[in-house]
């Protein structure tokens, strides 16, 4: 037994399988069963560091780390049967707001915020009642919460803004969140849910404050935190604007609001977002700092060493400092769990120095975890405790050449040893931090990002020894000289724009990721299994071939699935695009063709945000053929977005030299390399299984929107006929092109979003459609589908899948006809 103990310490790489192992465990069950699958990892998750602890001390006795094991798992259990309680008190409430947009009188009470966006401000608050009787009726006992949205239309000018603590009553708009969109999405109303929010209230007017209460202690301290946020991030304001505004925010007070998505795209795409936000890097940082200066101060004083050891005495004013530091920028969470992280790993120093720092970790995460069981399934939380993981396992497990020497001729080593070693090890430490956050990341995004493993060694360093310290001092100095202040953060935020544009360049590099699309729960199980091995290992060469054998045998069952088994299949994709239109067609050969990527005139990108993230989600790694239908900004909105990553090799689209807007898109296609073909009366794409027909309207229809190519697939008898908006004029041109139809047409995708002035009785009977396929927002603001519409589809017994009812819809078609279509969600089932 005691050899057996031995040779378990010597390999820690076995207590990483365990814990790997549990991950594996918890990716089956989440995947079988969320709900259940919850409740019975957080009761295992205790154990397997009790078992490495009682292996890997063999002088603690089994009965200490089996109790505290089997306390923490009751703890866990309990905190989430308490969430659910909760969540069960809510569901009345819940079902009672359903999917309706419900306008009403709100009573509020505020408890944090408010925090910056690009539109207003968004506050946390209680919902105290309504002007609804129906509604304050099913309200649980504790006023639930909900996510204030604080339009800047109705904040009057040189007023004050609401605080923590405040009362308002205000005519809002109440609604829950957004369900998912798409397979594999992890949706916003899940997310909010979760973490205990009942809903989203929207001002639609100014809101009139009540009597001033004396509020809690805790709504005080949220207070006071907040002015202080607002303080800084005012005077930083005075300084700079634009994207350097918002980066300056982010990394200094947490407040992302203000960050454009097509600004953080780069980061995405080359894994250095973490960047933009206060997370262990930038605590890491300011301790570093802050113990510099304090080394400065007390070297001199060196008699004190021999009263208190020099690391202990640098400790305490170090967290002194951080904890002033995390005061003045207003404590947000994820500051709070940073200077957690630290601070737990400082005491250790303090209090028991043998206690290893995965111990640590494993601590704070049961913490975190008692107090929000919903933290468990949340990517930040998953990447931010792998990262940390990873980089402790290393660091433990790191091969020879990178420990410092001992024995009598330790202190012989040359100065360039130390220096090589301590890039080896910054090189190490930053691969296994990479290595151990691939899950999450895959599973977010479905690209392995290949870059992200150099990139890191070049932007971390950059970041934290140079940008944000700049920031730092900057935003310090606003309030004691505002010209040096200035000069700090108009530098900081050129350098930080300068390293944007960089990796915008780098974004657009051919290898910069890899496509894998949404991992199986089995996979998804393998790579942790794969990256807790190879970091443990010290990312020697056997532990990574190892790793890497275990995540091929298990993507070896969706490989033989999708390559052996699958026959011939057409899927055509309606993705959920809002109010506007974007289909994509798998063609049985392999090929991709995407008809229109959506738009909008303000709001976020359909096209980056919903379009490209289906894409990679498929795996889809470039487009054999991007059509536009028409100029309408609701169809080609979502084109720009698409053109470099995935690159089309085809766009076909009207030529129109008077409208700028699509001009720019066909000459942009034309520079990334795609062919312009001419677009004739009838055009016809086969891949030897599948038939694409595009019939292309004259110039003289009357409106745009009578000008938008016709798309017909066939397939296996089964015929697909998209219209795009035709209306009244351009269906009648249809219709006198009758003999160039395939018919009858399994399926209809409704024109212009169900309008009324389309699908029409004629065009209707003369396709004969089973299944009709709309396009639409969630709620659309023209009202469609019509009413007109639906009638007609149900007085033909057509069955309707809607984009803000179904999600994104995938329609299969088998090479033998069978026809299948798969929502991302049912009506009855509003995740």
């Amino acid at each position: 037994m005691r050899r057996l103990r031995a040779w378990i310490h010597t390999h820690t790489s076995l207590s990483a399988a365990a814990a790997a192992a549990a991950a594996l465990m918890s990716a089956a069950l989440l995947a079988l069963d969320p709900t259940l699958g919850e409740c019975l990892v957080l009761a295992a998750l205790p154990a397997p560091g009790a078992l490495a602890v009682a292996w890997l001390s063999p002088r603690i006795p089994w009965r200490l780390p089996l109790g505290v094991a089997a306390a923490a798992a009751t703890l866990l259990c309990l905190s989430f049967a308490y969430q659910q309680a909760e969540r069960a008190a809510r569901a009345p409430a819940r079902d009672w707001i359903g999917e309706e947009r419900h306008e009403l009188e709100v009573h509020l009470e505020l408890t944090s915020g408010p925090l910056p966006q690009a539109r207003g401000y968004t506050y946390d608050a209680r919902l105290l009642g309504s002007d609804v009787d129906a509604l304050n009726a099913l309200l649980p006992a504790r006023p639930p919460k909900v996510r204030l949205f604080y339009p800047h239309d109705h904040h009057p000018a040189g007023a004050s803004l609401p605080r923590a603590g405040d009362r308002l009553r205000a005519w809002a708009r109440l609604r829950r969140f957004a369900p998912g969109s798409r397979p594999g999405e992890r949706p916003a109303r899940q997310l909010m849910e979760r973490r205990s929010y009942l809903a989203s209230v929207t001002l639609r007017e100014p809101p009139q404050l009540q009597e001033p209460q004396q509020p809690a202690p805790t709504l005080r301290l949220a207070r006071a935190l907040s002015d202080r946020r607002l303080a800084l991030e005012r005077r930083v304001a005075t300084h700079l604007q634009g994207d350097a505004l918002a980066v300056t925010w982010a990394m200094l007070t947490a407040s992302r609001g203000l960050i454009r998505p097509e600004f953080r795209a780069p980061f995405d795409q080359t894994s250095t977002s973490h960047v933009l936000a206060i997370s262990g890097l930038h605590f890491g940082v300011i301790a570093a700092l802050i113990t510099f200066a304090l080394r400065l101060l007390l070297d001199p004083l060196a008699r004190l060493y021999c009263w208190v050891p020099r690391q202990r005495l640098l400790v305490v004013p170090s967290l002194l400092c951080l904890l002033a530091y995390l005061v003045a920028i207003g404590a947000p969470i994820s500051a709070q769990r940073a200077f957690l992280m630290v601070a737990l790993a400082s005491m250790t120093l303090l209090i028991a120095r043998r206690l290893r720092p995965t111990s640590v970790l494993w601590t704070v995460a049961a913490a975190l975890l008692i107090h929000s069981p919903h933290l468990l399934v949340e990517v930040g939380f998953q990447l931010s405790m792998a990262a940390t993981a990873g980089i402790l396992l290393f660091y433990q497990g790191r091969p020879a050449w990178l420990r410092p020497p001992q024995g009598p001729d330790a202190h012989q080593e040359s100065r360039r040893s130390r220096r090589l070693r301590a890039l080896g090890l910054f090189v190490g430490v930053s691969t296994a931090a990479s290595v151990a956050t691939l899950p999450p990341l895959i599973a977010l995004s479905a690209e392995l990002p290949v870059s992200g493993f150099w990139t890191n060694l070049i932007v971390i360093p950059l970041v934290g020894s140079l940008i944000f310290p700049l920031m730092v001092a900057g935003a310090l100095l606003t309030s004691i000289y505002e010209p040096v202040a200035g000069v700090l953060l108009n530098l900081a935020g050129s350098l930080f724009l300068g390293l944007h544009h960089a990796l915008h360049q780098v974004a657009d590099w051919p290898l910069n990721e890899l496509r894998l699309g949404t991992p199986s729960p089995l996979e998804w199980g393998a790579m942790w299994v794969a990256c807790a091995l190879a970091v443990a290992g010290g990312l020697r060469l056997r532990p990574c071939l190892i790793a890497l054998l275990i995540w091929a045998l298990g993507a070896t069952p969706t490989w033989i699935h999708g390559h052996l088994v699958d026959s011939p299949t057409l899927k055509v994709h309606m993705i959920d695009v809002g109010q506007g239109d974007a289909t994509l067609i798998e063609m049985p050969g392999g090929q991709t063709l995407l008809i229109d990527a959506g738009g909008s005139p303000h709001g976020p990108d359909p096209g980056l945000q919903r379009v490209a993230p289906y894409l990679r989600a498929l795996g889809v790694r470039h487009l054999d053929a991007l059509i536009l239908t028409h100029a309408d900004l609701d169809h080609y909105g979502g084109i720009n977005a698409l053109m470099r990553p995935f690159k089309p090799r085809i766009f076909i689209a009207r030529q129109r030299p008077d409208h700028a807007p699509t001009h720019r898109l066909a000459h942009q296609a034309a520079l990334q390399g795609a062919y312009l073909p001419r677009l004739p009366a009838t055009l016809t794409i086969s891949d030897g299984h599948a038939t694409l027909t595009l019939l292309s309207p004259p110039d003289e229809m009357p409106s745009e929107n009578d000008r938008s190519l016709v798309a017909i697939l066939t397939y296996a008898g089964a015929t697909l006929t998209l219209t795009g908006d035709l209306e009244e004029a351009g269906e009648r041109w249809l219709l006198s092109r009758a003999s160039e139809l395939s018919l009858p047409s399994v399926v209809y995708k409704a024109g212009h979003h169900g309008s009324r002035t389309s699908s029409s009785p004629e065009l209707l009977n003369l396709l004969q459609p089973r299944i009709a396929l709309v396009s639409v927002g969630r709620p659309s603001p023209f009202g469609h589908p019509h009413t007109e519409v639906l009638e007609r589809f149900q007085a033909r017994n057509i069955q309707v899948f809607r984009t803000d009812h179904h999600g994104s819809t995938r329609l299969e078609v088998e090479h033998d006809g069978t026809l299948r279509i798969i929502p991302t969600r049912w009506p009855w089932d509003q995740r």
